[in-house]
């Protein structure tokens, strides 16, 4: 049985021998596997390109609500906003909360994507 990381491995020479033209037939003989083992790496491949494209499309989404729902509360000025002791705590406490959930996210992206941070 294969290892998670060989079989990484080999899905990603059967997809680059694909792009390159080659025919199933040709990748099994020349990676010595069987058709059906490239059929199904070229299935998975096909399978988690399109898993990526979801999640870049929901994480554009998600990015773009916090992006609007941070300029409505920038709008709204909550710290003019009358409210009792209790109320304002509340509102304190869900507004560092999320400060600190969104700098550790944009922390982490700059960490995976060093280029963003200049």
């Amino acid at each position: 049985m294969s290892t998670p990381v060989a079989m990484a491995e080999r899905c990603v020479r059967v997809q680059r021998l694909a792009d390159k033209g080659a025919s199933p037939q040709q990748i099994a003989a020349q990676l010595h596997i069987s058709i059906d083992t490239v059929r199904r790496d070229l299935k998975r491949e096909d399978a988690m390109k399109h898993w990526l494209a979801q999640r870049a499309t929901q994480t554009a989404s998600t990015v773009q609500q916090a992006v609007v729902a941070a300029q409505a509360v920038t709008d709204l000025e909550p710290a003019c906003t009358l409210a009792d002791e209790e109320t304002a705590r509340q509102w304190w406490a869900s507004l560092r909360a999320a400060a600190e959930q969104l700098s550790a996210a944009a922390d982490a992206f700059a960490d995976y994507y060093p280029c963003t941070t200049g």
